[in-house]
């Protein structure tokens, strides 16, 4: 097959190889191995088989071998990124926890936010309905005295809660009249 042209196919298989490694080989006229088609033997005339040999650069033990030398500078470089990326890490997960504190200290004050409100605007609401007996009481006296009791239902009591709380700080009650009246009804303590 490869006739007065062995030697071409021999460079163009050569060239790519470096000039200083040694080559070696020889031609015959095809090979007997089994067809891939049918697995009979038969001859084969055009196949080129190559083998390449070598062998590996001394693994001397010792602190100049410059393998040696160029895997523990890597394996060191590989430990300091991967101890800045533990540290790294450890900030972020110190970080998420702060942040999940709060979250959690935020989820249980909005929980009771409302009746922490819901007391505070009570307790607001009774210091004034002292503040409007105070300041009745001469007048709710006089009613007595005169056999009339002083009667206030809890619409009326709501809004002289509300006239005192302006009087006093500048701004109507932070509920409305009917809410006001609602909070003041003590069914419930």
């Amino acid at each position: 097959m490869l006739e007065p042209n062995a030697a071409g196919e021999f460079k163009t298989a050569t060239d790519p190889i470096s000039a200083t490694l040694p080559i070696g080989g020889f031609y015959c006229y095809g090979e007997i191995a089994p067809a891939a088609a049918t697995g009979a033997s038969a001859c084969h005339n055009s196949t080129l088989v190559t083998l390449l040999l070598g062998e590996e650069p001394g693994t001397a033990i010792g602190p100049c071998n410059p393998h040696r030398r160029f895997f523990a500078d890597h394996l060191a470089q590989e430990i300091q990124a991967l101890t800045q990326a533990l540290t790294d890490s450890q900030a972020q997960v110190q970080d998420l926890q702060r942040k999940l504190t709060e979250c959690q200290a935020l989820g249980r004050i909005a929980t009771h936010s409302k009746t922490e409100q819901s007391a505070h605007h009570r307790t607001l609401a009774l210091g004034l309905v002292c503040g409007v007996l105070d300041r009745r009481y001469d007048a709710f006296r006089r009613l007595a005295m005169k056999g009339e009791p002083p009667r206030l239902n809890k619409t009326d009591l709501a809004r002289l809660v509300n006239e005192l709380h302006q009087q006093l700080h500048g701004s109507p009650f932070p509920l409305s009249l009917p809410q006001l009246a609602y909070l003041l009804e003590l069914k419930n303590g």
